[in-house]
């Protein structure tokens, strides 16, 4: 752990998860070395707006940022779960940081308030198949986790 910081991620296992979520980020990864704005499918072009750099920021940073933290639950099983749920919140334009803890199924984010908001992160948790406290994933998007994820039992 010596030498990271804040929001660096290393791999030990799963490193395509990993580098998927860089490309969402759409920051520099094994599949995309430059990074930039990729295209997944041909006729699928997708137009991406990078996020700005909001790791290591603090309020205290920059007076003109006001983050904010919220916890909130989530369901999920597993360590897949863990990291679609993460995923999908750090995909949120603002999002700074998200961990969802599995003893507890509750979610802590830290976001910029004047670029995002609450219901929008649950929003995004739910479109990815994860129930919020506010809002439920359709049947459609719940049916496309790994059986391993499946928490409606």
């Amino acid at each position: 752990m010596n030498g990271l910081n804040d929001g660096e991620e290393i791999v030990t296992e799963g490193a395509f998860s990993v580098d998927a979520s860089a490309q969402l980020e759409v920051k520099p990864s094994m599949m995309n070395p430059k990074g930039g704005q990729t295209s997944t499918m041909p006729g699928m072009d997708m137009t991406v707006t990078p996020k700005s750099n909001l790791n290591n920021t603090t309020a205290s940073d920059s007076p003109s940022l006001n983050l904010k933290n919220n916890i909130f639950g989530v369901s999920g099983t597993c360590e897949l779960c863990k990291e679609r749920i993460e995923m999908a919140a750090k995909s949120v334009t603002g999002v700074s940081s998200a961990v969802w803890d599995l003893n507890t199924k509750k979610v802590t984010v830290k976001y910029v308030e004047n670029q995002t908001t609450v219901e929008t992160i649950e929003k995004t948790i739910a479109n990815a198949g994860h129930d919020t406290e506010k809002f439920k994933a359709t049947d459609e998007a719940y049916k496309q986790l790994p059986e391993c994820c499946l928490y409606r039992k």
